[in-house]
């Protein structure tokens, strides 16, 4: 669907089968969500992100009284070619670098649980990053009062999906 909006397309959209299969595919997505939440400052928020190949994405959401986490807001992003040959722990780690950017007005001063389906970025900002990329964002997320915890991606539906549309 993304390549459908771009510029590029002529004033008529080529519609295929692949185009109408991707946008049930999004009409589905979209009308399973649940209703978002107002958030409430005094409660933590959990971050949940992941990256595919072409695009991250993120849900931001809080605990409800029952300890189940309602999304507050959702987001993805294309990646652009660069960033599409960039190795998994980088466009792993760009989605948290993204969301945060994203969610920067509710998330600053406020603790975060970062949820991700990628296990060494569990440990970005406490082990020394081999690339300057990743150092310079394991910085950035340290800004943050932020805990990250690897959960399995089966676990993070909202944001696996955001990431492949």
């Amino acid at each position: 669907m993304t390549e459908l909006t771009k510029k590029k397309v002529p004033n008529e959209i080529p519609w295929s089968k692949e185009a109408e299969n991707a946008f049930k595919e999004l009409k589905t997505a979209l009308c399973g969500i649940t209703e978002l939440q107002v958030p409430d400052i005094e409660k933590p928020y959990y971050l949940h992100t992941n990256a595919s190949q072409e695009a991250v994405g993120c849900c931001l959401g809080q605990l409800d009284g029952k300890d189940n986490i309602h999304p507050i807001d959702l987001g993805s992003q294309e990646l652009n070619p660069s960033q599409q040959k960039w190795s998994a722990i980088e466009r792993e780690a760009y989605a948290i670098i993204w969301a945060l950017k994203r969610f920067e007005t509710l998330l600053c001063g406020a603790k975060i649980f970062s949820l991700t389906d990628h296990n060494p970025l569990v440990f970005l900002t406490s082990a020394a990053p081999q690339y300057p990329r990743l150092q310079r964002w394991a910085l950035a997320i340290q800004r943050h009062d932020i805990e990250a915890s690897h959960m399995k991606g089966s676990q993070l539906v909202n944001a696996d999906a955001l990431s492949r549309l």
